[in-house]
């Protein structure tokens, strides 16, 4: 009698037991922006494409974009994360490698929008290659501050949809929800060795807004019980 109690006890307890419930949220981009090499006072805020690379003539482009994962409780686990974005330029079809750091420092999205990928006069509050707010907040190093390794790596080549879905952005969603770093977003660094490697991205403006669609895991609620009420339920 005692073991078969006990063996419906264990049977219980692991009923009761927190289950992960799998869950999936899609966002999309709350900011993004441009920043250019050659000034520090062009800047894109609400233009309808993003630009990373380098142009013919050698100066850079980075693009920087941020998501609200604030609607996540702070104990969910991260499975998987994607980024996804859309390649609407390309100066031609070499395959060329666009990197996602995480962003350390906060920075701005202003009312700046640029043409042609020439970015336009930074408007105040927006994230310069020298700035994180125009015209008087810094970053510490001129392009951006970012964290030491990328996150994740991808060849593009076309213009396309594109996804990026390393463990890394996965870890760095886990660190902004658990609050253990905060949450300043990614930038896009392409290929800055070569000429004419831009690539030409739709932002949050554009047709194909930036998006990330992250799966975790929550717990279930757990049904409390005692040993008493145990026995009671098997005599």
């Amino acid at each position: 009698m005692y073991g078969r109690v006990l063996g419906s006890f264990l049977l219980l307890v692991t009923t009761l037991a927190s289950f992960a419930r799998g869950d999936t949220i899609t966002l999309t981009a709350v900011k993004d922006n441009t920043i250019f090499s050659e000034s520090g006072s062009l800047s894109n805020g609400v233009g309808a494409d993003m630009y990373s690379g380098r142009i013919l003539n050698s100066p850079l482009r980075r693009a920087l974009m941020a998501f609200d994962v604030s609607s996540l409780p702070t104990d969910v686990v991260i499975d998987s994360v994607r980024l996804e974005l859309k390649l609407t330029k390309s100066p031609d079809l070499i395959p060329r490698l666009i990197r996602v750091y995480r962003v350390v420092a906060d920075w701005g999205e202003g009312a700046s929008d640029g043409q042609l990928g020439q970015g336009g006069p930074a408007q105040p509050g927006d994230a310069t290659w020298m700035n994180t707010f125009y015209p008087n907040s810094l970053w510490s190093t001129p392009g951006g501050d970012v964290a030491a390794a990328a996150s994740d790596s991808l060849t593009v080549v076309g213009t396309g949809d594109y996804v990026w879905n390393a463990a890394g952005l996965a870890s760095d969603v886990h660190g902004w929800t658990s609050q253990t770093f905060a949450n300043y977003g990614w930038m896009l660094i392409g290929d800055e060795i070569v000429n004419r490697t831009v690539r030409q991205f739709s932002s949050r403006e554009g047709a194909t807004p930036p998006r990330l669609v992250i799966h975790y895991s929550a717990a279930t609620p757990v049904q409390q019980t005692t040993w008493g009420k145990i026995k009671i339920r098997y005599r």
